[in-house]
């Protein structure tokens, strides 16, 4: 008897026998991978991981240096939406939005310590410089 048979795949998107993983996953990785190989996605990760508080809008923009406002709030949005990010507005005058990354988004550093670990494999001279 196989035993894979009984194995299961699961993720948030989906529950499926291990064999449907060929179909199922390449689609859940190209959109993971969509989501982080966007240009901003991994310095503004970057940038709410290492604060040790919620970082208002204007100084992540200024920690990123070369982000425009317009390209900042898009990115938000989309990491937002992901639910990899969590903005809290504050009911003040004027208001005051905030932006820490969720438990899911710090989920995601270990898996990006490990790409730049399987990266600096393929890629020796980066690792050097």
């Amino acid at each position: 008897m196989d035993s894979t048979a009984g194995a299961s795949h699961t993720d948030s998107d989906i529950t499926c026998p291990a064999h449907t993983c060929a179909e199922h996953c390449p689609p859940l990785i190209r959109r993971t991978l969509d989501l982080i190989a966007a240009k901003w996605t991994v310095p503004i990760f970057l940038n709410l991981h290492v604060s040790p508080t919620p970082l208002r809008y204007a100084a992540l923009q200024r920690r990123l240096g070369g982000i425009t406002a317009k390209e900042l709030a898009k990115n938000l949005r989309q990491l937002v939406a992901a639910g990899v990010i969590h903005r809290q507005v504050y009911a003040t005058v004027p208001p005051r939005v905030e932006y820490s990354l969720t438990e899911l988004g710090e989920s995601l550093f270990p898996i990006l310590e490990h790409l730049a670990g399987w990266g600096t494999r393929i890629h020796p001279l980066c690792a050097e410089g």
